[in-house]
């Protein structure tokens, strides 16, 4: 209702809204429910049922002619922020941002206006969540295929609600397309002869399904294809991701390479053939010289014996009810031919999103990582006496408080931390892990009996009076 009332305002006196005097321009129901241009009336598309993760985009196709007039008009319900900080700090939370792209490649930007209309050039608006595209009848020209974009720059993840009003008719394309997470290893650093799990994932940014499509995964440096195979279909709006088990068997940068719809299978608004080549990724893997290994070990201190087990091993469970600390069994081994130092960093805790599972973001707790036995080592020879060390990494959450009344229990959530070891003469001999831990929600529910028995004159009852206390933070 916003995005159409917004859509169909009426320019008062000369075409110069957006104003502080009038907005974007006096309701005009007329106008939002039956556009004309003149005496041609003219087609309106609504959408509010699509959600876009932060880094990712969506975009509608039109075959338009804009002789008549384009509106578009991008409106959200943004999250509340933060009331803190001075009054001229933007307070949008999740920036979503519009575009138009003519037949031609132009592309005009959100709320960029001049005379009443839209402008090439200017800056993206990271301020209003609403932002809007205007042509006057007769300003422009071009006819054929236009691109609406909605992209998300920042925040979370974000519905929203488009209209766009013009003379022509919806012509829905598929857009496959790579991004800069499409290749993601389990390890940042993974060790020759290490089995490793890589996950490969991509998107339909457009509005019509893709049918059939290929994709091929490679490492270009060792000239090995790790993956070709056929998919069905890929709806539009959809992120499909898979994982594979794979091993490097030489150190060194690796260039890794993944391509989506290699036979040209699927018509699309961006490839080889048309608009920008959007569907190959590549990313360089580094893969370190056997030296040192860091093993997530099981409570009762035993080694994992499997790729899964070590998984397994690496995730930790938070009780809540009882501790605001964890302490997380490690070991350490020296895998190479020399005595080395040895120096282990751990990184911050961050919050993980199952939900975003590309994006950390910073914890709202307070959290301390020690390694109890140290952070440097002098560690010999494998073979020798103290080639492996076994190692406590003692985790707080230095914001929660047991014995506080009420008492703050940690914040629930999902989160990781990564630990590193590496030579400190040769820092490209590495090891890192990431540890999850899963700190569950809490409910604490406590019944006191009050009252009871006869008094003079009155019935007797029995009553219980109930204090739910959810500390959900």
């Amino acid at each position: 209702m916003k995005a159409a009332l917004i859509n169909g305002g009426k320019d008062l006196g000369s075409p110069d809204i957006p104003n502080p005097s009038e907005g974007w321009g006096q309701i005009d129901l007329e106008n939002s429910l039956y556009p004309m241009t003149g005496a041609v009336p003219r087609n309106s598309w609504y959408d509010n049922t699509q959600e876009l993760e932060p880094g990712f985009g969506f975009i509608y196709t039109f075959n338009l002619d804009s002789s008549y007039g384009i509106d578009i008009t991008l409106v959200w319900l943004d999250p509340s922020g933060s009331s803190a900080g001075p009054q001229s700090t933007a307070r949008l939370v999740n920036d979503l941002d519009l575009q138009l792209i003519a037949p031609d490649g132009t592309i005009w930007l959100g709320n960029n206006f001049a005379g009443g209309q839209s402008i090439t050039g200017g800056s993206k608006d990271s301020v209003n969540n609403v932002e809007r595209i205007r042509f006057l009848p007769g300003s422009q020209t071009q006819t054929g295929q236009w691109s609406v974009m909605i992209a998300n720059d920042g925040g979370g993840k974000q519905r929203f609600a488009l209209i766009t009003t013009a003379n022509g008719s919806i012509s829905p394309s598929s857009d496959l397309v790579t991004y800069e997470d499409s290749i993601l290893t389990s390890m940042e650093s993974p060790l020759v002869n290490d089995v490793i799990t890589i996950q490969l994932s991509w998107v339909n940014q457009a509005s019509l399904d893709s049918g059939q499509y290929r994709i091929i995964f490679e490492d270009i440096t060792s000239g090995t294809i790790l993956l070709d195979t056929n998919y069905t279909n890929l709806e539009g709006g959809k992120i499909f991701a898979q994982s594979i088990y794979h091993t490097f068997t030489t150190t060194g940068q690796h260039e890794m390479r993944l391509s989506i719809d290699t036979d040209f299978e699927v018509v699309e608004i961006n490839d080889e053939i048309n608009g920008i080549n959007n569907n190959i990724h590549t990313q360089v893997v580094n893969v370190s010289a056997l030296g040192l290994r860091l093993v997530p070990l099981h409570g009762n201190g035993s080694e994992p014996a499997s790729p899964e087990e070590i998984s397994a091993a690496a995730i930790h469970q938070f009780d809540v009810n009882n501790v605001t600390g964890l302490n997380i069994p490690i070991k350490l081994k020296h895998e190479g031919t020399s005595e080395e130092e040895v120096k282990l960093t751990v990184t911050n805790v961050q919050r993980y999103d199952p939900q975003q599972p590309n994006r950390l973001f910073p914890t709202e707790d307070s959290w301390t990582r020690t390694i109890v036995e140290g952070s440097q080592f002098t560690m010999p020879a494998q073979g020798e006496e103290n080639d492996s060390i076994n190692l406590t990494l003692a985790l707080e959450d230095t914001s929660a408080d047991l014995t506080a009344n009420p008492p703050r229990f940690a914040r629930a959530g999902t989160f990781v931390f990564d630990l590193t070891a590496r030579y400190q003469n040769q820092p490209l001999v590495s090891h890192s892990l990431r540890f999850t831990i899963n700190v569950g929600k809490v409910d604490a529910v406590s019944v006191v009996a009050a009252g009871g028995g006869e008094s003079p004159g009155r019935a007797g009852r029995d009553c219980l009076i109930f204090n739910i206390c959810s500390q959900y933070r």
